[in-house]
């Protein structure tokens, strides 16, 4: 499917937020159904500051992107806050399973290792098409794997997402190589040393 197509957000009015089903440094993020269908899905909600630029990076990067292997976008809508503040909602759709972290707790931390291979499997499906099209993820970990309710797993969270092409195009400066953030538990040794990232930073990230 090409790179190029758009996703479109629901419109005001169309959508009812729920409960908060997460949080970071970026915003939050609410469970939301569709007044017309009854379907549900999530908002991941930003308003001014590394937060928004956050998710701004995140939906311009899942907006491009049509994998089994991604989180699907269903678009976003930027808006004026009360304030004056900016604010952007990025709508997606909605894993059931959660996180692979939280499954992992919710098993005694201890999954079987036919399980295992098969969700290895599916992630490196995910970084096979990110790759392919020259997108290294930043912050693969756990937390950021989301599984189906049949067990499906995608990748999510393309808030530290970089386009290599963006690295190294012509005038990059090595603050833009020094600019990659994630979670330091999980980033390849090149990458603590502020040497910049390649697709294989990925690959030592998912063997953490």
């Amino acid at each position: 499917m090409s790179l190029d197509k758009q996703c479109l957000a629901p419109q005001p009015g169309e959508w009812v937020k729920g409960k908060m089903v997460g949080s970071g440094s970026f915003g939050t993020v609410h469970l939301a159904m569709s007044k017309a269908t009854g379907g549900l899905f999530v908002v991941k909600s930003a308003q001014e500051g590394p937060g928004l630029k956050s998710l701004e990076n995140e939906a311009t990067m899942l907006e491009k992107l049509h994998s089994p292997y991604i989180v699907r976008c269903m678009g976003r809508d930027s808006f004026v806050g009360r304030q004056g503040e900016g604010r952007l909602n990025l709508f997606m759709e909605y894993m059931a399973g959660g996180s692979l972290s939280n499954v992992a707790d919710k098993f005694g931390g201890i999954l079987e290792e036919k399980v295992i291979r098969l969700y290895t499997r599916e992630i490196l499906q995910g970084l096979k098409y990110l790759h392919k099209n020259e997108i290294v993820h930043c912050d693969l970990k756990c937390q950021n794997v989301l599984l189906g309710s049949s067990g499906n797993v995608k990748l999510a969270d393309f808030g530290c997402a970089k386009r290599l092409r963006d690295l190294k195009s012509k005038g990059a400066s090595m603050t833009s190589w020094q600019s990659i953030s994630g979670t330091p538990l999980w980033m390849a040794p090149e990458v603590l040393r502020n040497e910049g990232v390649t697709l294989a930073s990925d690959i030592w990230s998912l063997g953490c």
